[in-house]
């Protein structure tokens, strides 16, 4: 039944010819499609806080922060200012209040899942105050 559905509507799409719009129905308005996923400003942004020597030598701290779809979050801190180097690697799902520019994320340690602490974050912009661990960040949105 559902091989005989897709069959119809295949064989059943928009034929019109020399209509000017590209040989597509979308006309800029309409409804999202109910099967995605309506997600925040944060969505696929990243953000990110640097310190020390600009060609990375040592000593420098990159603390990054990417914002995925569906609220997933990674964050990175690779600090070569202590000795020895230490890089923590996490992930975990973030909750955002646009209203407020203000958000939670709970992150897990890639390597093993554990529980590492909750972050909090504040959104200005094109800035974000980012705390983590007893560390706060002043992290700018990475443009591409």
């Amino acid at each position: 039944m559902v091989a005989f559905a897709l069959t119809a509507m295949v064989a059943c799409g928009d034929k019109t010819e020399g209509t000017g719009n590209g040989g597509g129905n979308n006309n800029g308005g309409g409804t999202p499609d109910p099967g995605t996923e309506q997600t925040d400003a944060l969505a696929e942004t990243e953000w990110s806080y640097f310190e020390g020597d600009e060609l990375m030598l040592d000593p420098y701290r990159y603390v990054d922060v990417i914002f995925g779809k569906h609220h997933s979050i990674v964050y990175g801190d690779n600090n070569h200012l202590s000795e020895p180097a230490v890089r923590v690697s996490a992930y975990g799902t973030y909750t955002y209040d646009e209203a407020t520019g203000t958000g939670t994320s709970t992150l897990k340690d890639q390597d093993d899942d554990h529980t590492l602490g909750t972050a909090t974050f504040t959104v200005n912009g094109e800035e974000m105050e980012f705390s983590f661990n007893g560390e706060t960040f002043s992290m700018r949105k990475v443009e591409y």
